[in-house]
């Protein structure tokens, strides 16, 4: 499973949505969605911020 497909499993686990996870992160919604989408690649602290706003381990989002 790739990082944008973790990403977006896990927002859906949680229930929250693109807008929810910009305002958690600081991270515009264009650019989650970019990323989710596989147009953006997330930078590592881009990929911090979103497995805070997710509450989860950046070793979540990154390892198989």
């Amino acid at each position: 499973m790739t990082v944008k497909i973790r990403i977006k499993v896990l927002r859906a686990i949680k229930e929250i949505t693109q807008a929810e996870l910009s305002e958690k992160t600081g991270i515009n919604q264009s650019a989650i969605s970019e990323i989710e989408s596989g147009k953006r690649s997330a930078s590592i602290k881009m990929l911090e911020r979103i497995a805070k706003g997710l509450d989860c381990k950046i070793s979540d989002l990154i390892e198989e």
